[in-house]
């Protein structure tokens, strides 16, 4: 994980990410910044979070929208996506 050489040491610190599936990547990120800069407080936020994540215990401290099982595609991904939609078994896009 790239951390940039910034001073956050006893500031709040707010993660946002797009969406959270497993929970795992924010909870590695979170740790490292707690680590790395010695954060005063770090709260996370999320504008999708996948349903099971809500009873794991790593959801992020502030969501907008739930998803269910459904594949989430932001509009920023399509132009990307299409290109795996002729490759075999890489299912529906």
């Amino acid at each position: 994980t790239y951390l940039p050489e910034i001073n956050l040491k006893n500031k709040r610190v707010l993660l946002v990410d797009e969406i959270v599936d497993s929970g795992e990547t924010l909870e590695k990120v979170s740790e490292a910044i707690i680590k790395k800069y010695k954060v005063k407080e770090l709260k996370t936020a999320s504008v999708m979070v996948h349903s099971r994540i809500l009873k794991n215990g790593l959801a992020p401290d502030f969501w907008a929208e739930k998803k269910g099982e459904e594949w989430l595609i932001f509009p920023w991904e399509k132009d990307e996506l299409m290109f795996f939609r002729d490759i075999p078994n890489s299912g529906p896009v």
